[in-house]
C-alpha cells in the first residue's frame, strides 16, 4: 500500500508545485535548457535507470515486439497476403500494436514523471506501477489517435496529387515534387504536436486544452523543436537502421520468395527459413523500442524548459512592490 500511495500522490500535475525543485536544488526539472542539454539529461536519465526500467517495461517490450514481427511477417509475404481473411489478421494486429505501444510510452512517461518527484525507482512495485498509467495511457491513446489521423491525411493529399493526370513531358517530375513540397511543409507544421504528448502528461490542462496548449508553446519555439528532432531522429534512425538490417534483409528475401511462388517460380529457401525470420523480426523490433525512449525524453525535458520560459515571464511582468 506504501508504494501504491507513492504512486498516487505522484500522479497529479507537476506544474502545480513550485518549480519541482527540492530544498538541496537537486534533480529540478523545470529549469531552462538548451537543446543539447535535453538531449544530454535525456540520456542520462536513460543510461543512469537502464536496467531498472529494462525490467518494469520487459512485458510490454516483448508483447508488443511480437506483434510487430508477426506484422512484418505477414505484410512481407504476398502469398498470405492473398490469403482470405489475412486482412482480418493485419487489421487486428495493428490494433494491437497501437494500443500496446500507447502502454509502453505511458510507462516511459510515468516513471519520467515519478523521477522528477524525486521517488526512488527502487522503491517501486511493478504491479502497482502498472496499475498507476491508466489515466496518462488514455490521453496517449488519444493523442495517437489524432497523429494516426494527421498521417492518413497527409498521405491522402499526396495520393490524390499523384493521381491527377498530367500529360506532358517531365509532368510526373513536378508531381512528385509538389508531393515532396506537400510533404514537406505538413512534417514542419504538425511538428510542435510533438510537444503536446508531454503537456498531455506534466500539464495541468484538460485533454484538447493541453493538445492546443502544447502545439502552441512548440509553435512559438519551432527552432528549438526542429533542431532537437532532427539531431534525435538521425542518431535513432542511424542505430535503427544498423539494427534493422538483418531484418529488412530478411522481409526482402521472404518477400521476393513470396512472390516467385505466386508467379509459380520454384523458390528454394533453407529450412526453417519462417522461424529465423519471425526470431530476428522480433529481436530487431525489440531493439528497437529501446530507443523510443530517446524520442519521449529529451521532448519532455524541452517542454519543460518551454514551462520554465513562461513562468519567468509572468515573474518578470509582475509588478514591483
Amino acid at each position: 500500500m506504501e508504494n501504491q500511495d507513492v504512486i498516487d500522490r505522484n500522479s497529479d500535475d507537476l506544474v502545480s508545485e513550485e518549480m519541482n525543485t527540492d530544498e538541496s536544488g537537486k534533480n529540478v526539472f523545470y529549469k531552462y535548457r538548451g537543446v543539447g542539454k535535453c538531449i544530454s539529461d535525456g540520456v542520462s536519465f536513460i543510461t543512469d535507470h537502464f536496467f531498472r526500467f529494462m525490467k518494469i517495461t520487459l512485458p510490454v517490450s516483448i508483447l508488443l515486439a511480437i506483434f510487430c514481427a508477426a506484422f512484418i511477417y505477414i505484410a512481407c509475404d504476398i502469398s498470405l497476403m492473398l490469403s482470405e481473411g489475412v486482412m482480418y489478421i493485419i487489421a487486428s494486429l495493428g490494433i494491437a500494436v497501437f494500443l500496446v505501444y500507447s502502454v509502453f510510452q505511458s510507462l516511459i512517461f510515468q516513471l519520467l514523471k515519478l523521477h522528477t518527484k524525486n521517488v526512488e525507482m527502487k522503491n517501486l512495485a511493478l504491479r502497482n506501477l502498472y496499475k498507476s498509467i491508466w489515466g496518462i495511457c488514455i490521453k496517449i491513446v488519444g493523442y495517437n489517435a489524432l497523429l494516426v489521423v494527421i498521417g492518413s491525411i497527409i498521405a491522402l493529399v499526396s495520393g490524390f496529387i499523384l493521381s491527377i493526370p498530367l500529360d506532358g513531358l517531365g509532368m510526373d517530375i513536378v508531381k512528385y515534387c509538389i508531393v515532396g513540397l506537400w510533404v514537406l511543409v505538413a512534417v514542419v507544421v504538425c511538428l510542435p504536436y510533438g510537444i503536446s504528448l508531454p503537456a498531455l502528461v506534466f500539464g495541468e490542462h484538460n485533454f484538447f486544452r493541453a493538445l492546443w496548449h502544447g502545439y502552441v508553446l512548440g509553435l512559438k519555439k519551432i527552432g528549438k523543436v526542429t533542431a532537437l528532432f532532427i539531431i534525435v531522429f538521425f542518431i535513432v534512425e542511424l542505430i535503427s537502421l544498423l539494427l534493422l538490417s538483418p531484418a529488412i534483409i530478411i522481409s526482402m528475401v521472404q518477400h521476393s520468395a513470396s512472390f516467385s511462388l505466386v508467379a509459380g517460380d520454384s523458390v528454394h529457401l533453407p529450412d526453417n527459413f519462417a522461424i529465423y525470420s519471425i526470431l530476428i523480426l522480433f529481436l530487431a523490433s525489440f531493439l528497437s523500442l529501446l530507443l523510443t525512449w530517446m524520442y519521449y525524453v529529451p521532448m519532455s525535458y524541452l517542454y519543460a524548459s518551454f514551462i520554465h520560459d513562461v513562468e519567468e515571464q509572468k515573474k518578470s511582468k509582475l509588478p514591483i512592490v
